[in-house]
């Protein structure tokens, strides 16, 4: 995260969120094997936890459903 997030406290606490939030959802398996790289801006900081946390599980379905297209039944 670069300085534009916010002071070292302000990133290192997102860091830390976005790190639980990731433990979190690779437990229960919605992570994909593999290096996963996630990029937070201004923002993220100014988000509550909860908030937070339906960023991340919106952006793991969407990276899912790249993964894995819906086929179209015809």
């Amino acid at each position: 995260m670069t300085k534009r997030v916010g002071g070292a406290v302000v990133r290192n606490r997102l860091r830390r969120r976005l790190r639980a939030l990731i433990a979190e959802a690779a437990r229960s398996g919605r992570v994909p094997a593999g290096a996963l790289l996630i990029s937070a801006g201004p923002e993220a900081a100014r988000r509550n936890p909860q908030e937070l946390r339906n960023d991340v599980i919106r952006l793991l379905d969407a990276l899912d459903a790249r993964r894995n297209p819906v086929e179209d039944p015809q």
